[in-house]
């Protein structure tokens, strides 16, 4: 799995605009099969933080993703911010659930902690 976050600050003239190129975009990673999350979060604290996360499931899907339109809208809409943005990517190669909680519980105190 591939986790993506572009984040990007804003002013408040531009601020409507990316929000609504950011939704566009949004709902058509959602409509792609290789998205299996895809979040718009917005931050006002400190001005106007934008960002896009995404979850995509596995490298493929991300590498088609990166050569589509709508990344290369949202590349186009990092012109607007106002600072550097960020890009970050996550190559994530195993999750566990609950049984990894069990399997460290049943280990008992093989590691003593602070």
């Amino acid at each position: 799995m591939i986790r993506e976050l572009i984040r990007m600050n804003v002013d408040e003239e531009n601020l409507e605009q990316a929000m609504d190129t950011m939704r566009m975009m949004i709902g058509r990673m959602i409509s792609d099969s290789g998205c299996s999350n895809c979040n718009l979060n917005i931050e006002v604290d400190d001005g106007f933080c934008l960002s896009i996360s995404s979850e995509w499931r596995d490298q493929l899907c991300h590498h088609h993703y990166t050569r589509s339109d709508t990344f290369m809208a949202i590349l186009h809409l990092l012109d607007l911010s106002v600072s550097k943005p960020q890009v970050k990517y996550e190559v994530i190669t195993g999750m566990h659930g609950l049984e990894y909680v069990s399997q460290q519980h049943n280990k008992g105190d093989l590691e003593t902690g602070p």
